[in-house]
């Protein structure tokens, strides 16, 4: 059992307690915790489905603003017009580590989208010692 799934919700509203009404930064896990809630009955089919939505919008977005991605996905240019399928997901080259390393900012994007807040650099090692430097946006923050 996940730890938010044990808490019960304090409210910020005085005098309520239950349903809670929680601080608009907790409101976010709550409700992104109801979503998986609800989305672990989805059969297979439609939760692939949403899978498959959120990956068009995320390759849109790669291609458009990610230098490295928009030269890797030019063969494959214009997949996300139309909904993608599991088969055309086989035809994106894998991403390995040597290739993040190698690429280096060429992998950040230029632009995020405004509601994802500003974007934040990281580094790590991980087991190689070989460093790894990233960026992800508040939304990462927010939802990990």
């Amino acid at each position: 059992m996940s730890q938010l799934s044990k808490q019960v919700p304090h409210s910020v509203v005085e005098g309520i307690s239950w349903p809670a009404i929680p601080h608009a930064s907790e409101a976010i896990y709550l409700a992104t915790f109801y979503q998986l809630q609800q989305s672990q009955w989805w059969d297979s089919e439609r939760l692939v489905r949403q899978q498959l939505c959120q990956m068009r919008q995320q390759l849109a977005h790669a291609y458009a603003n990610v230098p490295y991605y928009t030269e890797r996905l030019a063969p494959l240019a214009g997949m996300w017009d139309h909904e993608i399928t599991l088969e055309d997901l086989r035809r994106i080259p894998l991403l390995t580590r040597s290739d993040v390393q190698r690429a280096g900012q060429s992998l950040w994007a230029r632009e995020y989208p405004r509601s994802h807040g500003r974007a934040l650099t990281f580094s790590t090692s991980g087991s190689t010692g070989q460093p790894v430097k990233i960026r992800r946006t508040q939304v990462h923050t927010m939802i990990s």
